[in-house]
């Protein structure tokens, strides 16, 4: 039996608590800024290949270039709409669904040449999404929205969090035990004294 009066399971339990405060507080920095970069780099690889998208169509705005954008993001993850600014969609990648349908009646007003974001609740929605206006002479002529699923995000973090929580576990066995073998040395020539 563990003699909890003893100075070496004193020492060791304030040791043991210090330790988990700590791993705990820098596990979970650590894991908040590494779900906080990626989701941030889902958002900029989104709207990058939304501008990349409206790019090509201020240069080539025409049926066969809108046609070309919805094939080149009907195999991937990403989903595009092609939206002329007096709401007809020119092109789309994959059919839409009533998610989708709602994000092409936000207020463009605020919309940025270099994009902007729509959605990026990526907890809750099914979406993160995007808007780049498609400006010709000084005009704008259309959108393209960019879609991702945020299944993919959530699986993601899903795997992120087994593996911190896994960590976790070793680590405190190992802070665990390391404790205490070390306290029961440490302490021994203190009670000799």
């Amino acid at each position: 039996m563990i003699n909890t009066k003893s100075i070496s399971f004193k020492l060791g339990l304030s040791f043991l608590l210090l330790t988990i405060i700590i791993e705990i507080l820098l596990f979970s920095i650590l894991y908040f800024s590494l779900v906080n970069m990626r989701v941030n780099e889902e958002i900029r690889s989104l709207i990058n290949r939304g501008n990349s998208h409206r790019d090509v169509l201020e240069k080539h705005f025409n049926d066969e270039t809108i046609k070309h954008v919805a094939l080149m993001e009907s195999e991937a993850d990403t989903k595009v709409i092609v939206q002329a600014k007096n709401g007809e969609i020119l092109g789309i990648s994959h059919p839409l669904d009533s998610v989708m349908k709602e994000h092409l009646f936000i207020n463009k007003s605020h919309v940025k040449k270099n994009g902007t974001v729509i959605h990026t609740d990526w907890r809750n929605e099914n979406y993160i999404s995007t808007i780049s206006p498609i400006i010709i002479n000084h005009s704008t002529k259309g959108y393209v929205y960019m879609f991702l699923k945020t299944e993919s995000i959530q699986r993601l973090i899903l795997r992120l969090k087994v593996i911190f929580l896994i960590t976790m576990m070793v680590t405190f066995l190992i802070t665990l035990i390391a404790i205490l073998y070390l306290s029961g040395r440490l302490t021994r020539p203190l009670i000799k004294m």
